[in-house]
């Protein structure tokens, strides 16, 4: 499951994980990706994730510590933001709640 951001003209970026710890930022374009970084994050029961834009550095958190920040000035660009629940095993069950989600820009 993740986050993804910056939706423009079908171009679009998302910071995903799956249940063993591995986190993603990839790119999109259509349902065709690439991944521009990966890391590993031991998971708790809980997990919260972020993605911070200033500029064009764009930072990713998981439970509040960088996942890793990269400099890409195409991630700038204005779009949407969302966010997406993305399941890709059927050979386990998987509960997923969003609790209070919030979104805030900056001026």
């Amino acid at each position: 499951w993740g986050i993804y951001f910056a939706d423009k003209d079908e171009k679009w970026y998302a910071l995903e994980v799956d249940s063993a710890g591995n986190v993603w930022l990839k790119g999109y374009t259509g349902y065709a990706n690439t991944t521009i970084r990966q890391s590993t994050f031991g998971f708790s029961t809980s997990n919260l994730l972020s993605v911070e834009g200033i500029g064009d550095t764009t930072t990713a958190y998981v439970n509040g510590q960088i996942a890793f920040s990269i400099k890409d000035a195409s991630m700038k660009k204005k779009g949407d933001i969302g966010f997406g629940l993305i399941m890709n095993s059927q050979s386990s069950a998987v509960e997923v709640m969003f609790d209070d989600f919030s979104f805030s820009a900056c001026p």
